[in-house]
């Protein structure tokens, strides 16, 4: 029951994120403002683990699992998912890419030889059905089928992120460590991609208030990786995966908090929640009895 409730802390954290990047946005533009996230990120968890852990845990070979894991998310995870949203519009990238625990889940049987019972399977179904159904606004077709490979391709990202990351965690390193490394490892590739272009200049005249609004977001980030990454290195894909993914629907209820704006309850947003609800109860209940 720790993992649960480890996940779900995570997945409110990164509901918390998720609504003050839109308040973030006002000030600073998303790439600039993903740097200052990733940097204030990586900075509070590598004084965490200077502060914990010991030198050597370092040096673990398995650390370079982590390498690839950064890689992967936020970069490529980010490219592809904002890509969808252009080309799809945000109802139909959105509803895609929440697909993305039964992805996790798929790779999870068939790279670490997962076993989920009937009740974690179900919950996970549950959990994507509600998710989608929640960011599911209608819309007209007007876009190509191949358009569809850029959010598919973001929710593999996602679920291989997690496989990854428990991948490593089951080879050794402390759980921070490894959190650490693959933060450290997406701010450098997101830091090669931006100065070429931008350089300095950008950051340099940014307002403190900007700068200060994603660095609040770096520090939610940090509790986010140190909840997420925990909850994986003590339960399996099929458990934490799906209740991770859950932020959209803490979102709605962060959204009139922090950004003062909401929308009307519906049918359909107590039908998806509904089913959200069912699905981590599910989960829950399948670790419960394990």
């Amino acid at each position: 029951m720790l993992a649960v409730a480890l996940a779900l802390l995570a997945s409110l954290a990164f509901a918390c994120t998720a609504t003050l990047v839109q308040r973030g946005v006002r000030y600073l533009d998303p790439f600039s403002g993903l740097l200052v996230d990733l940097f204030c990120n990586g900075a509070l968890l590598w004084l965490f683990v200077f502060a914990f852990h010991e030198p050597a845990e370092l040096w673990a070979g398995a650390n370079l699992i982590f390498v690839a894991s950064g890689l992967i998310v936020p970069g490529l995870f980010r490219l592809v998912a904002f890509k969808g949203i252009e080309r799809l519009g945000a109802s139909v990238a959105t509803a895609v890419l929440n697909s993305a625990p039964l992805f996790a889940v798929l790779l999870a049987m068939l790279l670490l030889a997962e076993q989920p019972g009937p009740a974690n399977l179900f919950g996970a179904v549950a959990v994507v059905s509600g998710l989608v159904f929640l960011s599911w606004k209608g819309a007209t077709r007007s876009w190509n089928l191949r358009d569809l490979l850029f959010p598919v391709s973001g929710a593999l990202f996602a679920a291989l992120r997690d496989n990854v990351v428990r991948l490593g965690l089951l080879a050794g390193p402390a759980p921070m460590v490894g959190a650490s490394i693959t933060v450290t490892t997406s701010f450098l590739t997101m830091s090669a991609a931006y100065l070429p272009v931008h350089g300095l200049a950008r950051l340099r005249s940014c307002g403190w208030r900007a700068i200060g609004s994603f660095a609040l977001i770096g520090f939610v980030h940090f509790l986010a990786y140190l909840l997420m990454f925990s909850a994986l290195d003590i339960a399996e894909v099929a458990v934490v995966s799906p209740l991770i993914h859950c932020f959209s629907l803490f979102t709605l209820a962060l959204s009139p908090l922090i950004l003062g704006d909401s929308d009307p309850i519906t049918r359909r947003k107590v039908a998806a929640t509904s089913m959200v609800v069912l699905g981590v109860l599910l989960i829950a209940w399948s670790r419960w009895t394990a």
